[in-house]
């Protein structure tokens, strides 16, 4: 019995690339809205502790940061996943 090579199918490769997009966004999107709530509680105990003095925009100063760095990191693992090897073609623009 001859052993041949086994074909792997573009879907084969495409799906867990796929699967770690998503779930990078599902994570980025989650992070956003505990992130807007958040704020929100801290605005309404802001003004309900402490009238006179306002604090919550150094809460959402550093929460932004820290989802900006968070969305950095995302973006980054996203992209990777994006690649891929490309087969040799030439560009239209390109002598023969």
């Amino acid at each position: 019995m001859s052993r041949g090579k086994t074909r792997v199918r573009a879907s084969q490769l495409t799906f867990p690339r796929f699967l770690a997009r998503e779930q990078h966004r599902v994570l980025l999107t989650i992070h956003a809205l505990v992130m807007i709530s958040g704020l929100l509680a801290c605005a309404l105990l802001n003004r309900r502790l402490s009238p006179d003095r306002l604090w919550v925009q150094w809460v959402a100063l550093a929460w932004g940061a820290l989802f900006v760095v968070h969305l950095w990191i995302f973006s980054r693992g996203t992209l990777a996943t994006m690649g891929g090897r490309r087969q040799s073609s030439r560009w239209p623009s390109s002598p023969p």
